[in-house]
C-alpha cells in the first residue's frame, strides 16, 4: 500500500510541474511524508510531520514503550464490516464518542462523523488500516531537514515512539511538543501553520 500511496503523490507533483516540493502530513499522512522523505530525497526539500512518529520509532516502541497497548484499536479496525456497522449505527453516536474520547472538538467530530456516514467513506478509511498486512518494506533514514511536531496528551502515540523519531533522521532536524493531544490540525492551527512556514523559509 505504502510506495503506491508515495507513487501517488510524485505523480501529483510531476503533473504540476514540481520537480522538488515541501510535503506536510499529519496522521496516515505522516506515515506517507516519511516514506516519501525516506525513499525520495532527490524530490523532497522538507518535511513536516504532524503527530506520527517515524514508522522504525513506532516499532520501538511497541518493544520499550506503551506503544502496542495505544495501538490494539488498529487491530479491531482491520475485522471486516463489523467496524462499519458498530460506529455508524445510530446516526454515529458511537464514531463520534471515539473521535471526542481521542481529542476532538465535539463540533468537528459531529461533522467528521456525517462525513463519514456517506457511501463508502468510512469502509474507504478503515482501508488504511485493512491494507497493513499487505505493507511492503520499511522506511529507511530520513536525509532531507525535518519538523516533528506532537501533542503533549497524544493518545496514540506513546512517548517512547515519539523520543525516538530524532535518531531517524539525518538532515536537519526540529521538534516540537504542543500542549495538545493528537488532532494538531484542529487544535493548534497557528502553531502548525507557523511550524510549516518555518520548515519551508529554512529549506528554501
Amino acid at each position: 500500500m505504502l510506495p503506491e500511496l508515495v507513487a501517488d503523490v510524485l505523480a501529483l507533483a510531476d503533473a504540476a510541474g514540481a520537480r522538488t516540493f515541501h510535503v506536510v502530513g499529519h496522521d496516515w499522512g505522516g506515515v506517507v511524508a516519511w516514506a516519501l522523505a525516506a525513499g525520495h530525497p532527490e524530490r523532497v526539500r522538507s518535511a513536516t510531520v504532524l503527530s506520527t512518529p517515524h514508522p522504525a520509532a513506532l516499532r520501538e516502541g511497541v518493544v520499550r514503550g506503551t506503544q502496542a497497548m495505544r495501538s490494539t484499536y488498529v487491530a479491531g479496525f482491520q475485522v471486516p464490516a463489523l467496524p462499519e456497522r458498530l460506529l455508524l449505527a445510530r446516526s454515529g453516536a458511537a464514531l463520534r464518542a471515539l473521535l471526542v474520547r481521542g481529542g476532538l472538538p465535539a463540533d468537528l467530530a459531529a461533522g467528521y462523523a456525517r462525513r463519514m456516514a456517506e457511501p463508502g467513506a468510512l469502509s474507504a478509511a478503515l482501508g488504511w488500516y485493512r491494507a497493513l498486512p499487505l505493507g511492503r518494506g520499511r522506511t529507511g533514514e530520513v536525509r532531507v531537514p525535518v519538523t516533528y511536531l506532537h501533542g503533549r496528551d497524544d493518545p496514540f502515540f506513546a512517548p517512547a515512539s515519539v523520543r525516538a523519531t530524532a535518531a531517524h533522521v539525518r538532515g536537519e532536524f526540529s521538534q516540537a511538543r504542543l500542549p495538545t493531544g493528537h488532532w494538531l490540525p484542529e487544535r493548534e492551527p497557528a502553531a502548525v501553520a507557523d511550524a510549516v512556514l518555518a520548515r519551508v523559509r529554512r529549506s528554501a
